[in-house]
């Protein structure tokens, strides 16, 4: 490092054997850190800010984005496990569990004089592997409801309780089949409804509004099929319960419009005064008795209207709206207006003259419609419910929680889950999850460096080494937070392929399997027992542990290539800043 020294005095090196010991602690740290928080029986952990806030999660996304992580290698792999949550909404931890334990395997190496280089070739020969066995081996079934339903509870018990995570499992699969553009599902009489493969184009997941309400407790979460609107109505007159609806969404101004330069108005007398205010009213009026008139042309006995717009309405249009029985919200958000459109139909208005055309013959097309539209006061907050809608491509899902670090853990679970159930719509293929597919993958590694195939031959096998020896790490931390032995664990899951590690014993897999089975368990592979030291195992694919195939293959492939990123850095430079003000000086 003489050449950098010489051009920076002050320049701090750290040379490759230091950088790579760091390096490498910084990534066992971080795995230190989440391996607790792996699997349905994770531990959470506790998280208090500067200013005193209190969160308790074991999601590993939301670690990663709370804790103030200053290690620069530490914070490139949770950035890389955050775009794993981000693209697949699962496999977080085991992202930072899989690198922790391929810079731990591969310091071993390391230390016995093995260049960096060779085990990283060898790591993205395995990967490759990896990958093609993950493509050979993932189960391309037929999308069901049964399916998405599994994936997405998959995913979410090792968020949230089982009782919730089965609740929100069915609303994240409701809303995704709600909110898709594309609805040409086979029907078949006696068989599941089959789902056809989308695209991603074909899935707007902001089309399911998250809203929350810092009410009651978390059991009273549903999901509505419809929208609900953070906005009340502003005149106590208007209707606050409504059956049959008509609904108009615009953007009209309905209110006093101010000029956009200073003007000033001058005037003799007081009659003079009233004809200019008269002058500025007639406009605004007019425009709420075109609504008027469409309301009472449209409008048939037991009907009611509702108007949704983006502009303002002043209390003197309000007054006109709701003496004709009509109830509105102004100022209704851009997201809003969409969705209303997409849920009940029609289209927004700008203007209010195309709603009554000069022949007096109504607009209709622009109107949309819902069975059941009502408002709810919850403290201080207005919302206004809309239900019923026919044909609804939005959705909204209410979370309610009893304080604000409930709502924050329901939050963030949702969004997981409605990502996973996107994916299985994406891909339609599957892998057994606790652990199984780690296991075969591991295995199958580890077969085809002892083979004469070519795939993996020379020093690179000591990197694909580190590679099958890290995917052990997921089933048994899985055993080990469940409180088994995980070695005593991995001989079991050895010797029966296909399954993984049963969190919780029979009774964990009873509250959801129950109703697929009608009533009968399936069969265990070995009875539960406190004082066993493996943990019992059982077919994850029969017992519907299923995890999305989007999820392994972006671990597999961000997580060799990370790990191979670590191992080739050769120096640590800081000194970046000091050259520039040396550099400005210079100049001067």
């Amino acid at each position: 490092m003489s050449a950098l020294q010489d051009l920076n005095p002050r320049a701090e090196v750290m040379g490759q054997q230091s950088a790579l010991n760091m390096n490498i602690s910084a990534g066992k740290s971080l795995g230190d850190v989440m391996k607790g928080s792996l699997g349905p029986s994770g531990t959470q952990k506790m998280l208090v800010s500067g200013a005193g806030e209190l969160k308790l999660t074991k999601d590993g996304a939301v670690l990663l984005k709370e804790m103030h992580i200053i290690s620069p290698i530490a914070q490139l792999i949770g950035q890389t496990a955050i775009a794993q949550d981000d693209i697949t909404g699962d496999g977080t931890t085991s992202v930072i569990l899989l690198i922790a334990s391929m810079l731990s395997e591969s310091e071993r190496f390391i230390r016995d004089g093995v260049h960096p280089r060779v085990l990283v070739h060898g790591l993205e020969k395995a990967a490759d592997l990896a990958v093609k066995f993950l493509d050979e081996t993932a189960i391309d079934k037929p999308i069901t409801k049964e399916l998405l339903l599994d994936v997405a509870y998959t995913a979410l018990n090792t968020k949230l309780r089982p009782a919730m995570a089965r609740k929100f499992a069915e609303y994240c699969v409701e809303a995704v089949l709600t909110v898709r553009k594309k609805k040409e599902e086979v029907i078949e009489e006696g068989k599941p409804t089959v789902y056809p493969t989308l695209k991603f184009s074909e899935l707007d997941l902001n089309m399911v509004e998250v809203l929350a309400m810092q009410h009651r407790s978390d059991t009273h979460t549903k999901l509505i099929k419809g929208l609900v609107l953070d906005h009340g109505l502003k005149h106590s007159e208007m209707p606050t319960d409504m059956h049959n609806v008509h609904i108009l969404c615009c953007n009209i101004l309905l209110e006093y419009e101010k000029t956009e330069s200073e003007s000033v108005m001058e005037y003799k007398n007081a009659d003079e005064r009233a004809e200019l205010v008269r002058g500025e009213t007639d406009v605004v009026d007019a425009r709420c008795m075109q609504i008027v008139k469409l309301k009472e042309a449209v409008c048939k006995p037991g009907e009611s209207f509702f108007v949704v717009n983006q502009d303002g309405i002043d209390l003197r249009s309000n007054e006109i709206l709701a003496k004709h029985g009509i109830s509105a919200v102004r100022r209704a958000k851009r997201r809003n207006m969409e969705r209303v459109t997409r849920a009940c139909g029609g289209f927004a208005m700008a203007s209010a003259q195309d709603l009554i055309s000069a022949d007096g013959v109504p607009n209709v097309s622009c109107l949309g419609h819902a069975d059941h539209v009502f408002v709810e006061v919850i403290g201080e907050d207005h919302f206004t419910f809309i239900e019923g809608v026919k044909d609804p491509f939005s959705c909204t899902v209410l979370l309610k929680g009893a304080n604000k670090h409930t709502i924050f853990l329901l939050k963030d679970a949702l969004r997981d889950g409605l990502t996973s159930v996107r994916n299985m719509l994406v891909s339609s293929k599957v892998v057994p999850g606790g652990g199984a597919f780690e296991i075969a993958c591991s295995k199958h590694i580890h077969d085809m460096i002892r083979s004469s195939s070519t795939a993996i031959s020379g020093r690179a096998q000591l990197g694909a080494t580190v590679f099958a020896d890290s995917l052990l790490v997921i089933p048994k931390i899985l055993a080990q937070n469940s409180g088994y032995d995980p070695h005593e664990t991995f001989v079991e899951l050895s010797r029966k392929p296909g399954c993984g590690v049963m969190i919780g014993g029979k009774e964990s897999v009873r509250t959801y399997v129950e109703e697929k089975k009608e009533g009968e368990l399936i069969s265990l592979e070995q009875e539960v027992n406190p004082h066993t030291v493996s943990a019992p195992v059982i077919d994850a694919k029969e017992a519907g542990i299923l995890d999305g195939y989007r999820v392994k293959f972006n671990m597999l492939k961000n997580t060799a290539a990370i790990v191979g990123q670590i191992l080739l850095v050769d120096s640590i430079i800081k000194g970046g800043r000091q050259i520039r003000k040396n550099a400005d000086a210079a100049m001067e």
